[in-house]
């Protein structure tokens, strides 16, 4: 991950930037747009469909056999 704020300097004294490892990179503040936060809600609602509609179309095969135990 590059940032505007990590420049190092290399043995010959050019300014180059510097990468930071995503694993060590901390989200502050997310700037979102009108676009972006039309796609996330768009994916939240299709997420939330998608669960609601599988609430009851899985059914395992134990309890189909434990259908007929009373």
């Amino acid at each position: 991950v590059s940032t505007q704020s990590t420049w190092g300097e290399k043995a010959n004294g050019t300014p180059v930037q510097v990468g930071i490892h995503p694993s060590n990179v901390v989200i502050i503040k997310l700037k979102l747009d009108n676009t972006r936060k039309r796609i996330l809600e768009k994916k939240r609602r299709n997420k939330k469909a998608a669960k609601q509609s599988d609430k009851g179309s899985k059914v395992t095969q134990s309890e189909v056999a434990m259908q007929d135990v009373d």
